[in-house]
């Protein structure tokens, strides 16, 4: 049985009586019991908005998905339905509504029963006069349950996008890889907004279109290859008008249909653009998809807008630090060109063999990494090998070139060539860590080496390698003056050095590693 009643006398929220409208569903196969409440609460005061008298399961469930009523008023038995089965239901549906239990017996047990089950109160019809100020009580506590609830999914909201914009703002600090950080950025914009992809356009300037940089959440490849223009498909026309673009079905929208959003493997349904700006200068676009239709909210949309322009920002920045990165690459390349053409130059001009610098360049390395250097401390190695002997260059050519024995004085002068390296090389802080070879490799572990006899661990570790590649390949080369030695000559003069010229942990080194 079914009775509805709908009131439309009265408009406003409120009346005299400061009572509420209410839409209030009463669960009777009694008519008269339902207009008798129906009465009690006009009675009272109360705009009865809708109503509606039902007696059975289905009615309940149809009626519930409504989601329109304030307040259940229940008998507790009907022939066919009663009380408990109604409450189980509203439980079910997960439900917040005032239910109100009449019944016509007294029963005490049955009374606590219910309100243990989860009614807010129990009534006996012969005393309905308690029917209003009950109701009141239950609406004014259910609006306070709200609010909590309210509150409750404010907080809850704040504290994700607060979550979400620590993770985002820490990616951002702590990389330096703008793949990274945005791909940090696109699961959190997976994981909060609960859409099923997410990708980031980036605007290329060199070639004055969006292309695609990363994205999460794609079974198809097809979007990877993306080249927009400005104004072309929805990316572009989110970047040239620089406004959220949203379409919320994609599928019948043939306007700006990218052929990529048509992959079978992803039949996306709902779409934002969001243009990516900084300082009006467009960065990129971020792109959410999802299977099913969806739109987000206001506080959504405004939170969208907030990862956006973080996005952007980070986007800016480290595009920025990419450019200086290439563009110092660029730079250190010119510098490494120009100290090799100095290092065969004066290979040239010492009249030493073709391509020393090099072999002695390449050998250094190999021993510095098996003594466990590694990274930049590679490329300073690299760059004083190459500088071995620059302090020659203020040698005099009939000194530095003489074929004979040298003078006392000649060969102080000549021993004079790491202190130059070191006078003309430390002014220039891009070779200052490089400095070790050029002015320590002609020191020895006993300490009779010069320019400062420097003895043991005195000398660096990169000037004690060098100096026995040095000789190794000094030795094995041939000179105006004297054949190339045979290997076993070699081994045989640097094992006599173990320990003099030579470092033994280094001379060990060396015999581990070099290839015969």
């Amino acid at each position: 049985m079914n009775f509805t009643s709908i009131d439309n006398l009265s408009v406003s929220n409120t009346d005299h009586n400061n009572r509420m409208r209410i839409n209030i569903l009463i669960i009777e196969d009694s008519p008269s019991d339902y207009k008798l409440i129906l009465y009690l609460l006009r009675k009272a005061g109360y705009t009865i908005a809708r109503s509606e008298c039902i007696d059975d399961a289905d009615q309940l469930r149809e009626a519930l998905d409504q989601r329109i009523w304030n307040v259940i008023i229940s008998d507790y038995s009907l022939p066919h339905f009663n009380a408990p089965a109604a409450l189980k239901i509203l439980q079910e549906k997960e439900l917040d509504i005032p239910f109100i239990v009449v019944s016509g017996q007294i029963g005490e047990d049955t009374a606590v029963e219910m309100m243990r089950s989860g009614a807010h109160d129990y009534l006996m019809k012969d005393n309905l006069s308690r029917l209003a100020p009950v109701v009141e009580r239950e609406l004014r506590e259910a609006q306070v349950r709200a609010e909590r609830r309210k509150t409750q999914k404010q907080n809850l909201i704040q504290y994700q996008q607060l979550t979400a914009l620590y993770t985002i703002e820490s990616a951002i600090i702590s990389n330096l890889d703008l793949d990274k950080v945005l791909n940090i950025l696109l699961e959190q914009v997976i994981k909060y907004f609960e859409v099923d992809a997410a990708d980031v356009l980036i605007w290329d300037k060199n070639r004055e279109c969006l292309v695609y940089r990363t994205g999460l959440g794609f079974h198809s490849t097809l979007l990877q290859y993306t080249h927009l223009k400005i104004g072309e498909g929805y990316a572009g026309k989110a970047a040239v008008d620089k406004k959220i673009i949203y379409i919320p079905d994609i599928l019948n929208d043939n306007t700006l249909l990218l052929d990529s959003m048509k992959a079978k493997n992803d039949p996306f349904t709902s779409y934002y653009g969001v243009p990516l700006v900084v300082k009006d200068n467009l960065t990129g676009v971020l792109e959410i998809f999802h299977h099913k239709k969806f739109e987000l909210s206001q506080e959504s949309l405004a939170f969208l807008i907030s990862i956006s322009n973080q996005a952007a920002i980070a986007i800016d920045n480290l595009q920025l630090l990419e450019q200086l990165s290439i563009k110092n690459k660029e730079l250190t390349n010119a510098y490494d060109a120009t100290l090799e053409g100095w290092a065969h130059a004066l290979d040239i001009r010492h009249k030493e063999s073709v391509d020393h610098s090099r072999r002695v360049t390449d050998l250094s390395i190999k021993l510095a990494i098996a003594a466990g250097f590694s990274g930049e401390s590679l490329e300073h190695i690299r760059r004083g090998a190459l500088l071995h002997d620059i302090g020659k260059l203020a040698i005099p050519d009939h000194i530095l070139l003489k074929p004979g024995k040298l003078t006392p004085e000649e060969r102080m002068i000549i021993q004079q060539h790491p202190v130059y390296a070191f006078d003309w090389l430390s002014p220039i802080e891009y070779l200052k860590p490089a400095l070790d070879i050029p002015y320590c490799h002609h020191e020895k572990w006993d300490g009779s080496g010069y320019p400062r006899a420097l003895s043991r661990n005195e000398i660096p570790l990169a000037a004690r390698i060098f100096a026995i590649v040095d000789v190794w390949d000094a030795l094995r080369s041939e000179r105006p003056y004297r054949a190339a030695w045979q290997v076993e000559k070699v081994m045989e003069y640097i094992l006599s050095e173990n320990g003099k010229h030579f470092d033994p942990s280094v001379v060990d080194l060396f015999m581990d590693t070099v290839e015969l």
